[in-house]
């Protein structure tokens, strides 16, 4: 049987597979193959990608000549291809998802009472934002701050920070708004909503009341 008509089967049973239809492997010892690779998978740590990781991979690839790729992928046929689609499975699953934090930084006599209090600073984290933006709001009319954009805005991890001066009496909240999300409105009520007509994934902070 040829390299290409045993890839053909191997592709075959694993869609079946997937859809979760009844179908017999091409051989005792592909089926042994596939569920070693499968437990191999499922003991990876959880790692994140860096950054430009498919270009690199396609351009090492591209710069393969033609015998040579050829020979690569009757070397390893199905089995690798099952890898690397696996691989990439477990690396979307195992992706941070998006969080946001507050912490509260107080300023002044460390013996004063409970609450937060003017002059204290609002150090706001989100993790994995990819393009979206965070944005700090004051009671429901005042836009604080936002990130990327703001002067104090700084990368953290594969997230953003900023912090922010409590200046001023008031409520204050953090959103986090993932993905491509419109200019701001002026409200946050109207950011909300502009944000959740294009359905952006947004998480809000609980209100944090400064006095």
């Amino acid at each position: 049987m040829s390299d290409d008509r045993e890839d053909q089967q191997d592709v075959a049973w694993l869609l079946a597979r997937e859809r979760g239809e009844s179908a017999a492997p091409p051989s005792e010892a592909r089926m042994r193959s596939y569920e070693r690779l499968v437990a191999l998978i499922s003991e990876t740590p959880t790692a994140r990608p860096s950054q430009g990781w498919q270009q690199r991979a396609q351009a090492r690839f591209d710069g393969l000549d033609a015998s040579r790729r050829r020979m690569r992928w009757t070397a390893y046929g199905a089995a690798t291809a099952v890898a690397v689609a696996m691989l990439l499975f477990v690396v979307r699953e195992n992706v941070r998802e998006p969080s946001l934090t507050v912490e509260v930084r107080r300023a002044g006599d460390p013996r004063r009472g409970e609450g937060v209090a003017v002059g204290d600073r609002l150090v706001v984290r989100v993790a994995a934002l990819g393009t979206g933006e965070l944005r700090v709001y004051r009671d429901t009319e005042s836009l604080l701050a936002r990130c990327p954009g703001d002067r104090a805005c700084r990368r953290d991890g594969d997230g953003v920070a900023i912090e922010v001066e409590l200046s001023v009496p008031g409520r204050y909240r953090a959103v986090a708004f993932f993905g491509t999300v419109p200019a701001p409105t002026g409200t946050i009520d109207g950011d909300l909503s502009a944000a959740g007509d294009r359905q952006v994934k947004m998480v809000t902070s609980l209100p944090i009341d400064v006095r």
